[in-house]
């Protein structure tokens, strides 16, 4: 199946049909806009993340020593 799928790949890379496709201009400045969003919106989560794993372990670590 992958040898298959294999040389299909390469009969399309070796013989390229026309497209007769048109790109909008605008569509670039989509495509930067939505790949920064999804960088800026995965930092933002990441971030999140590791600020809410440490105000777990500030809390178990102030619940397990004791105050005098």
């Amino acid at each position: 199946m992958l040898t298959v799928l294999l040389l299909l790949t390469m009969a399309s890379i070796a013989f390229p049909q026309p497209a007769h496709a048109y790109i909008d201009p605008c569509a670039g400045g989509y495509l930067v806009q939505a790949l920064f969003g999804f960088f800026l919106a995965a930092s933002a989560s990441v971030r999140s993340y590791f600020k809410f794993k440490n105000r777990i372990k500030k809390s178990r670590n102030a619940q397990s020593t004791p105050k005098f």
